[in-house]
Parts: structure tokens; C-alpha cells; sequence
């Protein structure tokens, strides 16, 4: 199990963005606010 569960929620969201933006959809966040939105997919996907 990933011991940083907020890592693998970011990268989640990353993917989740990129696939929209190919669709050429759009997402208004309801669980966070549009600037914690904006942050998470605009920083470099985490491995490890």
C-alpha cells in the first residue's frame, strides 16, 4: 500500500486533468478549492 496516500491523490488528479484537457472537457473541484486544485496539477508528478 502507498504509505503517502496524498502523493498517489495528486497524481490521481494530475491524470484525471490531462485526460480531460484531451478530451477538451472542463471540472470545477468540489472537495478542494480552485487553487489547491490548480496546484496539484500544475506540480511535477511525485514517484516513489
Amino acid at each position: 500500500m502507498d504509505e503517502n496516500p496524498e502523493k498517489g491523490s495528486r497524481n490521481h488528479l494530475r491524470a484525471f486533468h490531462d485526460n480531460l484537457l484531451r478530451q477538451d472537457a472542463s471540472y470545477t473541484p468540489k472537495c478542494v478549492t480552485q487553487a489547491e486544485n490548480d496546484a496539484s496539477v500544475n506540480s511535477p508528478k511525485e514517484g516513489g
